[in-house]
């Protein structure tokens, strides 16, 4: 059996049900109430990480937040470090906010994704709320963080396609 075939298991579990923008392509930026609004509390999170753990013993891979902005959490590098102990985990972001950021990425997150949907005006008709200007400064924020840090994390763009941002 080849190791591709092999299933394995990851969860997500949202660690915040608040963003700071609201996106047009998000149910969390464009529905009314997609889920509770609050942060989950380090406490409550191992809980369900220990739950987790117990009855997925091959857990691959634990994604914080999928919807919600894990930076305004402030236990989010609490939660990594728990997490990386027993399983690997993503942090997905938008980078908006920079709350405690030097601590998570101290915490090094297995991965962490940094969402983006286009470069100046298109970035900001795609990402409601936000600024082009303050995404930028917080890219190069992140990079002197990652030269000064030199985390094991892997950074990742993730690049959103939309007809009017693929130029």
């Amino acid at each position: 059996i080849s190791y591709i075939r092999i299933p394995r298991p990851e969860a997500v579990i949202n660690i915040s049900g608040k963003c700071n923008i609201k996106c047009p392509s998000c149910p969390q930026g464009n529905m009314i109430k997609l889920q509770a609004e609050g942060l989950m509390a380090a406490s409550v999170y191992k809980q369900v990480l220990d739950k987790l753990l117990r009855e997925l013993p091959a857990l691959a891979g634990i994604e914080l937040s999928q919807w919600g902005e894990p930076l305004m959490n402030p236990d989010l590098a609490e939660i990594i470090q728990m997490t990386e102990v027993t399983t690997p985990c993503t942090v997905s972001t938008n980078l908006l906010i920079l709350n405690n950021l030097e601590s998570v990425i101290k915490a090094a997150p297995s991965q962490m994704i940094i969402s983006t949907s286009g470069f100046g005006k298109s970035y900001e008709i795609h990402h409601a709320g936000a600024s082009w200007q303050i995404f930028r400064d917080h890219i190069y924020y992140l990079k002197e963080l990652i030269e000064k840090i030199n985390p094991k994390t892997e950074f990742i763009i993730l690049y959103h396609l939309y007809r009017n941002n693929q130029n």
